[in-house]
């Protein structure tokens, strides 16, 4: 029996939908048809996601099965290609919300696709479902409107095939499975996003289709109705419906590369007749059209600009990068010559309102003082005292520049004021300005933060989080924007008009100074509004070296994956990246904490030959060797690059072998921590350092820990692969983010569907409890019961969108640049996430669940001439010889892990490895350790600082050996795994048949003695190489 899909995408209108759902249900099914029904509901923030909640819940025997999802991105497009990915029927039908079906719709649909088994789209009438009147301007006369604002689509009377010259809107396409596998999917530059009507996608899709030879086949048989919203027939609707649709289909076409000179002509036009036709049925047609050729014009400038070649040079961004330090020092120049009044009067005001600012600042800041980092003994605070003082008043000096900035802006629109409505300048009031300055731009800031990246503020907020609830619910991004674009412009208007005026009696000085001066505030803020997307550069090289590039996310578990078994959607660019590669489903890292994964991940060793156990061990205590995998491909003519934000400082803090280093400094200094300064002066610069201002002057807020840098490291990453185009030699770059670590915190949209309006606890936007050291360590200790636990889980699911989301970026712009043909890519995690599966939270707490331990492991190789999944035992030791053999490398002999390869070529072969895990650092007694267990002091009583200068923290000596004693151990085949746990009196050991007990529940050491004794044999091998263990038990001997 053949599969039907009625695939929906729907945006805020549950009203509609339902209507649509109604006739979907009372219309004929097909006899040999299974039809079913998927949603995408498209960034709803409606109560569209609780209707269709209940829907599903109220299903008849008589109504067809309803499947729904969230895809938090907006823009129909992006629901359409998640949408069609989790789709499993043989035909689906693309069916917009706002739409009805006839009774014999099905039918008439299953009848065609049944006539014509070699069609591969097909399409019906669709014709306005009018709530009244059809006006007579909309389809008669010579005033005639077009596009029309209503779908109409009705090509002949009979069957018929369907050219370029009519093609059927993108809710009336009915689509074989597979046209989507020879096609691809729907752009996501085009389509309608929020208010943005521009469509486009659909188009697109049935052009390329076309093109490669695909046919379309009409019937009149098959009738949809399209309901009319009355909105569409006001003017304001159609000038902005015309204007963008005009703007869509336009820039599909093939630009030349100039603009010709007609459409200037027809803009002139039609704004002329507009403006002087009296009657209003005349003056309609000719403004819709007027608001239809600036579309084209739009259009016509981004099909040329996709015309032209992109030449290899960096940053071609537009604006040039270089225009704003130029245009601020011409600008600047000329009002220090000019602006004589503001010079005097107001930069004296400014610097006045700043200190005021700043001292309250410092104030609050000294009496709720606060530190990032770990918990650490008051000696070794106090010993760092005079350096908390020196970075205290570095921050302070920061933010007095800005301060003094902001204000000097509102003093600038107050003199603006006062040419314009000529009154003698008061310094109260010019002061007032000022500070009005301040308030409104950080105001401005603040709202922009609690949006987009909530957990910005989360990290370095002294108050509760649910203070801000209701007003987030007013926040929308058209809304900051309508706000930030209207300030700007009543500031240029200002400043533009006060300078007239002064012009005007003569003043022309005057005039230019003031508006220099207010130019060089609206020109910075123009530039920053938005950040620039990185230009791809095709490359041109004659290297043919497959390049590897490796994207991961810290803390990243690989049940989150739809290739791993969730049906979630969480995940649909690393679903289709693992389906035309290798997803190696059982792979496990050495130790569950980022720097000794890390290390093994990169050297091919176990924790105990490259010496980092833990995130708190120095240079000193490593030893890496010289045959790392950056090391062994940089000597073989690789660009190495590693790029990563808070979460991977250790790939620079160790000498990995990257030769470029797009990372902050080492975390665990107290020195870097101490420089990221309070709480309360802290939040505010944080406010304006989420770009390239804070990256340059200060990294230390910039790579916060805990604040989300999901997009920011995206673009870094583009900006590298664009500019490792154009070197005439093959790249490894590794790319690591911190987008799934605790607390969870996402960017917008990825946590709104989480940050539900009727939750008030204090998880909404992050996982609470984190921002303090002393709570690190009470959370740790915490039971399941204290946490909003499917609210935390919901969180980490946004998290695991946005990676996946940025990583379809990079990938579209590896391809961009010609490289994905010739670029070997690689998903990973440095280790997973614990949620309670053994009475904690965290990762490397415990190694009798896999969760922490297990991670997700895809190599993309487009090479490659199969794909398929391996279910067998790897480790993630394997990757780094993997790698070296995939691109023809010798394997040094030092790496302990073995080369995949043989089992990628060959699904039928089992490489018969036997994994090993350790667990970490605990930092403080978890709840899962059992009574007995040894045990060592939290984690504020290990750390020390031995080199006080260096202010690097690390484990104390006499712990080391304790630690390592005190870590549970497990080893693991395909079937079978043994858990080790030390006992102050014994080492107890568990056995557990994967086949039957995956959840290991259940200890079988005692019915399976000779799998028991094999199985201790492997550990002992592990154990026997470990040095710390056997210093330790020498110790016990004696």
């Amino acid at each position: 029996m053949q599969q039907l899909t009625i695939l929906i995408c729907t945006h805020n209108r549950w009203q509609l939908l339902e209507q649509l759902l109604l006739s979907l249900n009372a219309a004929q099914r097909p006899q040999d048809w299974k039809v079913g029904i998927l949603i995408a509901a498209n960034a709803c923030s409606d109560d569209t996601c609780p209707q269709l909640e209940a829907y599903q819940k109220h299903l008849s025997n008589n109504k067809l099965p309803l499947k729904w999802f969230i895809e938090p991105t907006a823009g129909k497009s992006y629901a359409l290609n998640s949408a069609i990915k989790r789709a499993q029927g043989d035909l689906i039908a693309l069916v917009d919300d706002d739409q009805r079906v006839a009774t014999d719709f099905l039918v008439n649909l299953s009848k065609l696709a049944d006539r014509n088994p070699d069609g591969s789209i097909f399409c019906g009438k669709l014709i306005p479902d009018w709530d009244g009147t059809e006006p007579a301007w909309m389809r008669q006369g010579p005033y005639t409107i077009y596009p029309l604002p209503v779908p109409y689509f009705e090509p002949a009377k009979r069957e018929c095939a369907v050219f370029e010259g009519d093609l059927p809107p993108g809710g009336n396409l009915f689509v074989r499975r597979k046209v989507f596998d020879r096609v691809g999917g729907f752009s996501t530059e085009l389509g309608p996003q929020g208010h943005n009507l521009g469509g486009g996608e659909d188009t697109a899709f049935v052009l390329k289709a076309l093109s490669i030879g695909e046919r379309i086949l009409y019937s009149p048989d098959i009738v949809q109705f399209h309901y009319v919203d009355p909105a569409r027939l006001k003017l304001g609707f159609l000038m902005r419906f015309a204007y963008q649709r005009t703007y869509a289909a336009v820039r599909l076409g093939s630009g030349t590369g100039k603009m010709p000179a007609y459409v200037w002509r027809k803009l002139a036009t039609y704004a002329t007749n507009a403006i002087f036709s009296f009657a209003s049925h005349r003056r309609q047609f000719y403004l819709i059209r007027t608001a239809a050729a600036l579309g084209e014009i739009k259009g016509l400038f981004k099909a040329n600009a996709s015309a032209r070649r992109y030449h290899p040079q960096i940053g071609r961004n537009t604006p040039p990068t270089w225009m704003l330090p130029v245009l601020t020092v011409v600008f600047g120049g000329y009002a220090l010559h000019s602006a004589h009044q503001i010079i005097a009067i107001g930069l004296p005001i400014a610097a006045y309102m700043a200190a005021l600012c700043v001292t309250m600042l410092l104030i609050k800041s000294t009496l709720n003082f606060s530190r990032t980092g770990p918990q650490l003994k008051s000696e070794i605070l106090r010993y760092y005292l005079p350096y908390s003082i020196y970075a205290l008043f570095r921050l302070g000096i920061w933010s007095f520049i800005l301060c003094f900035l902001m204000a000097l802006a509102g003093i600038v629109f107050y003199f603006s004021l006062a040419a314009v409505f000529n009154f003698s300048i008061n310094r109260e009031i010019a002061a007032g300005f000022g500070l009005l300055g301040v308030v409104i731009t950080t105001a401005v800031q603040f709202c922009r933060h609690l949006l987009h990246i909530p957990g910005s503020i989360e990290a370095s907020s002294n108050y509760r989080m649910s203070r801000f609830y209701a007003f987030w619910t007013h926040l929308t991004p058209e809304r900051i924007e309508r706000v930030t674009l209207s300030l700007l412009f009543i500031f240029a208007i200002a400043s533009i008009a006060g300078g007239g005026r002064l012009g005007l009696y003569g003043q022309m000085e005057s005039a230019l100074g003031l508006i220099s001066a207010a130019a060089l505030f609206l020109i910075p803020a123009l530039f920053w509004r938005k950040a620039s997307e990185p230009r791809p550069i095709r490359a041109e090289r004659t290297e043919k070296k497959p390049n590897i590039l490796m994207l991961g996310s810290d803390s990243l578990r690989s049940d989150r994956l739809g290739v791993d078994g969730n049906t979630k959607g969480l995940t649909p660019t690393l679903d289709a990246l693992a389906n035309r590669g290798f997803f190696l489903q059982q792979c496990y890292v050495p130790c569950a904490r980022t720097a000794p994964s890390l290390a093994s991940l990169l050297t091919g060793l176990w924790p105990h030959s490259h010496g980092i156990r833990d995130n708190f061990s120095t240079l000193d205590e490593s030893n890496l060797g010289h045959a790392s995998l950056p090391q062994v491909l940089d000597r073989h003519g690789y660009h190495t690059i590693a790029i990563s934000d808070w979460c991977g400082a250790d790939l620079g803090k160790f000498p990995f072998g990257f030769k470029d280093l797009d990372l902050p400094k080492d975390q665990w200094n107290i020195r870097y921590l101490i420089r990221q300064g309070p709480k309360d002066i802290r939040l505010f610069l944080s406010l304006f350092t989420h770009n390239e201002f804070g990256r340059r002057f200060l990294p230390e807020l910039y790579y916060l820990a805990g604040v989300p840098m999901t997009s920011l490291l995206g673009k870094r990453t583009r900006s590298a692969i664009s500019r490792a185009a154009q070197i005439d030699k093959p790249f490894f770059m590794n790319v690591f983010m911190s987008s799934t670590h605790a607390p969870f915190g996402s960017e917008y949209p990825y946590y709104a569907p989480q940050a539900s309006k009727d939750y008030f606890g204090c998880s909404k936007f992050v996982m609470s409890g984190l921002n303090e050291p002393f709570e690190v360590i009470q959370r740790q200790k915490q039971v399941k019961e204290f946490f909003d636990f499917e609210q935390i889980l919901n969180l980490y699911d946004g998290c695991v969108r946005n990676f996946d989301y940025e990583v379809g970026r990079i990938l579209k712009h590896l391809d961009q640049c010609g490289l994905t043909e010739n670029t070997i890519v690689v998903i990973y995690s440095d280790h997973g996430m614990e949620f309670f599966e053994r009475k904690t939270w965290g990762q490397g707490n415990s190694v009798i669940v896999d969760d922490s331990s297990r991670i997700p492991l895809i190599i993309a190789d487009p090479r490659a001439s199969s794909h398929h999944t391996i279910k067998h035992t790897v480790r993630s030791i394997d990757l780094a010889p993997t790698l070296l053999d995939m691109v023809g490398l010798p394997i040094p002999k030092e790496m302990q892990g073995v080369s995949l390869k043989p089992s990628l070529n060959d699904e039928s072969i089992d490489p018969g490895l036997v994994a090993y895990a350790e667990t970490g650092i605990w930092v403080t007694r978890v709840p899962s350790l059992e009574e007995n267990h040894i045990t060592y002091p939290d984690l504020p009583d290990l750390l020390e600082i031995p080199d006080k200068q260096d202010g690097t923290m690390t484990i104390k000596t006499e712990y080391r050996a304790l630690i390592a004693g005190a870590k549970d151990r497990m080893v693991r085949t395909d079937r079978w795994k043994l858990v080790y746990q030390p006992m102050h009196d014994s080492i107890v050991y568990s056995l557990f048949d994967l086949n039957d007990d995956p959840a290991c529940l259940n200890d079988v050491a005692t019915h399976h003695p000779e799998i028991m004794l094999n199985m201790r044999a492997l550990l002992e091998q592990r154990l026997a190489e470990d040095p710390l263990l056997q210093r330790e038990n020498a110790h016990d001997r004696h």
